[in-house]
């Protein structure tokens, strides 16, 4: 099958055979212009500001029905490569072909429904044309055009709009008023709780300022009494007058009003006035008994003194109940302080602090992680913060970050690693552990020699650098072939020192010879082998990073952040729509030892062309120490429970090229097992062993898989206990 722009849409609408699929996603990973052109039209098809073609273009002729065509596979062959180099060429074109695909995937995969009756109206057209009672219709000479008919095409226009666009408008609209209305109410609700209400009625006291106080009369005593016959007499149709509410008493003690102010109270009190003004019908009840009250300044400090005697021919204040008018005013409670916004910054072990420190990051674009052991989570290391003694430091797949120590030294971890940072006896060097991974260490120019402790694998010295020119690399890894139970009995760690430039020493603890070394040389630090007539890694120069992992590292840099742990950065890119970083976050993950997400892939029948990929990094992680084992084990439990160690056992258990009966007997028992996981790892251990498949699809129902399933159940029982040779009569496919 070639890989066409045709194949390439219709596997991104999923519009292939599961086979084709997995076909035209293989050719995808492979070519690097593919996986580009993937992502491209991806882009085109969401940009909104893009455009469109023109109906006819008369230069290359794309008009509709040549997409049509080409849609349909009906367009000519000497003018479908022509047609798909100006897709390649326009972005326009390209979105115009992707969209109508896209549309034409989702309409034709489910059945148009069709109302009934328009159905039989339209099968019923020809008869009604060919029948004598109809006429033609004759346009008049000179139509009258009156108010009604102008108003036609604006509504043929109104009723032409799609009814998924009214409903959305109508549904904008209401959200417009929900949202209005609840504003409304809530600044009801605050005006009413906080007593300013009032200050919208007709007549009503005016609003008191945050920075004035109005001093209280008590309107009670202060309004003139109404007369009894007044009191007493009601008016047709009108309510009878409501008397004043009683106002809370005054904390503060009474001011002075001016002597215009009391001037206007006592016109106020005249028994006559109040007399007319209670017939009639026109005023307010209660308008009389809201006398206006002034608004003084509040004073800056309290006064302690009585208050001053009112000027001579004003009327006396009258008293406030239940405040004593000598009483000291205490002052008012001051506001609280607001509190100071919260400051993002990295996060730091609790532990961390107080201890010296030993280094820091020198390389802030590269992803480099701490591990917190509070919490038990990782986090970004910032090029601010410092590293410190006990400090476990990851490297993630794809990234090279350079780790600077004391001035003296520089560490370039190689895509994957662990680094444990070691309490030092002098402080004048860093003592590191290499857990596993690689590294090159150099010494900084104007600070060599350089002696560090190194701990690598199983073993364990000094490394001197005598001058800023020495490079060395380091690898630490295990060894291959079958193994027994990791957690108990791990693959030994094999530990090997490149030497690249310049001459430097190594010497092993407890040993009092020193082993120099002149680069170009290979180095077995645990035996102190040495291998003059050795190549240099590619790693160790080069960045062997594929362009997908590259794009993908770079989108994974830009969304780890420094403001949240790292763990759930990574689980969330773990389901992401594009399967490069999907990858690259398994990946990561199993560097901080969270594989739950990678045990769930397997679990996932969607997922299926990552199963391979997933089953080989458990492998890998499975080896690479009695602490990741462990932790792969504990998520195998913890997300099935019983079936979760037999998974475990599937990882290394097989891990060899000879199956005798017994153990064929139970990996083809592992075939009919319900859990999707076990059925993936069991039936990946059969046909890597023995090459064979018959057929058996994992994620298929047990309806299907039922014929496989028997031809591997015969296969079982025909092999000899001893012998290991496969059927010659079987049929191998790879998975």
């Amino acid at each position: 099958m070639r890989l066409t722009l045709r194949y390439l849409l219709a596997y991104m609408d999923e519009r292939l055979e599961p086979d084709e699929m997995r076909e035209i996603g293989r050719k995808i990973e492979e070519s690097e212009f593919a996986s580009h052109l993937l992502h491209r039209i991806r882009d085109v098809t969401r940009r909104a500001k893009l455009g469109a073609p023109r109906v006819v273009d008369r230069k290359e002729a794309l008009d509709p029905n040549t997409v049509a065509d080409y849609l349909d596979n009906t367009l000519p062959a000497d003018r479908v490569a022509d047609f798909e180099k100006v897709c390649l060429d326009s972005d326009i074109q390209l979105a115009e072909v992707a969209g109508c695909h896209q549309i034409l995937s989702l309409v034709l995969g489910e059945p148009a429904e069709v109302n009934p009756e328009s159905r039989l109206r339209m099968y019923h057209l020809p008869e009604l044309a060919r029948s004598p009672a109809a006429e033609p219709v004759q346009a008049p000479a000179l139509p009258v055009i009156d108010q009604s008919k102008r108003q036609r095409p604006a509504q043929r226009a109104q009723s032409s709009v799609p009814a998924y666009l009214r409903e959305a408008r109508r549904r904008r609209n209401q959200g417009y008023f929900i949202v209005v209305s609840i504003l409304l109410l809530a600044a009801l609700v605050y005006f009413a709780s906080t007593g300013r209400l009032g200050a919208f009625r007709a007549g009503g006291p005016p609003s008191e300022s945050p920075d004035e106080v109005a001093m209280n009369n008590n309107p009670v005593q202060s309004a003139p009494p109404v007369p009894p016959a007044a009191a007493g007499s009601t008016i047709p149709g009108e309510p009878a007058p409501m008397a004043a509410p009683e106002s809370p008493p005054s904390i503060l003690q009474p001011a002075q009003p001016p002597a215009g102010a009391a001037a206007g109270s006592a016109s106020t009190a005249a028994p006559g006035k109040q007399s007319a003004d209670s017939h009639t019908p026109e005023r307010a009840p209660a308008a009389a008994a809201l006398p206006i009250v002034p608004v003084v300044p509040m004073p800056a400090q309290p006064v302690a003194s009585p208050s001053p005697l009112p000027p001579e021919g004003a009327p006396p204040a009258p008293p406030v109940r239940g405040v004593d008018p000598l009483a000291v005013v205490p002052p008012p409670e001051p506001p609280p302080a607001p509190e100071p916004m919260a400051v993002v910054e990295p996060m730091v072990p609790e532990g961390a602090i107080g201890t010296p420190e030993v280094g820091r990051l020198f390389s802030a674009e590269e992803i480099a992680l701490v591990h917190e052991p509070q919490s038990n989570t990782f986090h970004r290391i910032a090029n601010s913060r410092l590293l410190r003694p006990q400090d476990r430091i990851v490297s993630l797949p794809t990234s090279r970050p350079v780790l600077a120590f004391g001035g003296k030294l520089q560490i370039q971890m190689i895509d994957g690693g662990e680094i444990i940072l070691l309490p030092s006896g002098d402080g004048a060097a860093p003592d590191l552990e290499l857990a596993s991974g690689r590294v090159v260490v150099n010494a900084i120019p104007q600070a060599a020699p350089v002696t560090i402790t190194l701990r690598a694998g199983n073993a364990e010295g000094a490394l001197w650098l005598p001058e800023s020119s020495v490079q060395v690399a380091i690898e630490v890894a295990r060894a291959e072939g079958p193994m027994e139970d990791p957690e108990t009995r791990p693959a030994p760690a094999i530990a090997r020192l490149w030497g690249v430039s310049g001459e430097f020493t190594w010497q092993p603890a407890g040993a009092a010879p020193a082993v120099p070394g002149q680069a170009p040389v290979a180095m077995e630090l645990a035996s102190g082998a040495i291998d003059t007539a050795v190549e240099l890694p590619a790693w160790i120069g080069l960045d062997l990073t594929s362009a997908l992992d590259r794009r993908a590292s770079d989108y994974l840099r830009r969304q780890l952040g420094l403001d949240r742990h790292a763990d759930l950065s990574l689980r969330e890119l773990a389901e992401h729509r594009q399967k490069e970083t999907r990858h690259l976050a398994l990946r990561s993950l199993s560097w901080i030892e969270d594989f739950q997400p990678l045990v769930a892939t397997l679990n996932n029948a969607e997922r299926y062309a990552e199963w391979p990929d997933v089953i080989d990094l458990l492998r890998d992680s499975v080896r690479r120490g009695p602490r990741t084992a462990a932790a792969v084990h504990a998520a195998m439990v913890a997300l099935h429970g019983a079936s979760g160690t037999p998974m475990y056992e599937l990882l290394w258990k097989f891990d060899t090229k000879e199956l005798n009966r017994s153990q064929a007997e139970q990996l083809v028992e592992y075939l009919a097992q319900e859990t999707l996981a076990i059925r993936v790892l069991s039936f990946r251990n059969l046909n890597q062993i023995t090459g064979l498949g018959f057929f058996y699809r994992p994620e298929q129902t047990e309806l299907k898989r039922r014929q496989s399933l028997q031809r591997w159940q015969d296969w079982s029982q025909r092999r000899p206990v001893d012998e290991t040779e496969t059927d010659p009569d079987t049929v191998a496919e790879p998975f």
